[in-house]
């Protein structure tokens, strides 16, 4: 941060894209008089990242920059790119080394095996949608699970809460909104696959009773209209997870459904 402040011509992004890639920018070491060549490509992934994190306006209240570990991991690995020792590598913790070269190489832990007492056989493609689940949590990421219509999204989904409430992680309900017409069958489909979790469908007429006793569900199960009429009732909720079903329903970012969804107040 200190070369950003201190050499300020050397790091305008306009600038910098109309570079050779391979050009070499003298940069010079603080408190000293020697000079380090860097590389165009690796100011640009670096700044690029930068840019992105002071759009979002990342400082908190004492000026300290919050970096997510997904960018801490993004800034390593972009670092390591250049194939020399730096500081950023050196001085990571082992941690976000770890998460920077799964990051890389997306991948998901071979040995999580589907949890003991999930009533249903996994094929394998749904093991590693399931794997997939668990790696995005293990990174703090949300995530799009795009498996065509009909080969199991739905149990695949099931086993990963399933998963993280017998790891003890999950000790907050987990709360799945869907169109109006499947909730039935996120709820049939939850009791058979998973049937010690105790399943909550918030729908209907009296539906507002159960709100007391929702913190004491581990799956709740309710719809996009549902979640817009009782919009005060669910924002005092805290959840694990929160799953979308048909997830485009909030692809309008205007829409009041949409402001509603990225307000829940949920871990993952």
């Amino acid at each position: 941060m200190e070369y950003l402040r201190c050499q300020p011509s050397n790091f305008r992004l306009s600038d910098l894209k109309q570079l050779d890639p391979k050009t070499r920018i003298p940069i010079r070491i603080e408190d000293s008089s020697r000079y380090v060549a860097i590389p165009v490509s690796k100011l640009q992934a670096v700044l690029g990242i930068l840019a992105e994190l002071f759009d979002d306006d990342p400082l908190d209240p004492k000026g300290k920059l919050k970096l997510h570990s997904l960018r801490a991991a993004q800034l390593v690995m972009e670092s390591s790119h250049s194939g020399e020792g730096n500081r950023l590598v050196d001085q990571a913790p082992d941690y976000l080394l770890k998460s920077a070269e799964d990051l890389e190489h997306l991948r998901p832990q071979a040995d999580s095996e589907v949890p003991q007492g999930f009533q249903a056989t996994l094929r394998p493609y749904q093991e590693d949608g399931f794997r997939w689940l668990q790696f995005l949590r293990e990174q703090g990421l949300g995530g799009v699970l795009a498996d065509d219509m009909g080969l199991g999204k739905t149990v695949q989904t099931l086993c990963h809460l399933f998963e993280e409430k017998k790891s003890g992680r999950g000790n907050l309900p987990c709360l799945i909104i869907a169109p109006k017409s499947v909730v039935p069958n996120w709820e049939k489909e939850a009791k058979k696959f998973a049937p010690s979790l105790t399943v909550l469908a918030l729908q209907g007429n009296q539906r507002k009773k159960y709100y007391p006793v929702l913190k004491y569900s581990d799956l709740v199960v309710t719809s996009y209209p549902v979640l817009l009429r009782d919009a005060d009732e669910l924002l005092a909720q805290e959840f694990h997870y929160v799953v979308l079903d048909e997830a485009h329903t909030i692809k309008n970012a205007g829409s009041q459904v949409t402001q509603v969804a990225w307000k829940i107040k949920a871990r993952h």
